[in-house]
């Protein structure tokens, strides 16, 4: 009786050593930044005092979501104009104003939201301003 009361403690005390040692990982986002990503962009017009910009943002697994951050830069002169806009997903036109007269070359960079398992990526285009 001795013994199997000493088994039983043995194995008890072993149990909880597993359980108390063993460690739970999170699960909100096992791998972020680790889903590849592209950015297509494609200048539509010419408009007057505005540019238009068609962006699609690409994967394998699912849509993604995030911040696109548009880039303009005159050819002629090289200033250089900022502009975000949230991305959900799809093919979306993207409308900016006000822009001088000329050609823009645009360089598109998607920004996946912190945590997600989407990785950045950029795409460039160009379009004209009247």
């Amino acid at each position: 009786m001795k013994k199997f009361i000493i088994g039983l403690v043995a194995t008890v005390m072993v149990a909880v050593g597993l359980v108390a040692t063993s460690e739970v990982t999170a699960s909100a986002a096992p791998y972020p930044g680790t889903v590849a990503t592209s950015t297509s962009a494609v200048g539509l017009g010419p408009f007057r005092h505005k540019a238009k910009v068609f962006v699609r943002v690409i994967s394998n697994s699912g849509k993604p979501h995030g911040r696109l951050n548009f880039t303009f830069v005159n050819k002629k002169s090289g200033k250089v104009k900022s502009f975000s806009r949230q991305y959900g997903g799809g093919g979306h036109t993207y409308t900016f104003s006000p822009l001088k007269k000329g050609k823009y070359g645009v360089l598109v960079t998607f920004m996946p939201r912190n945590g997600s398992k989407w990785k950045p990526s950029t795409g460039k285009t160009h379009v004209k301003v009247r």
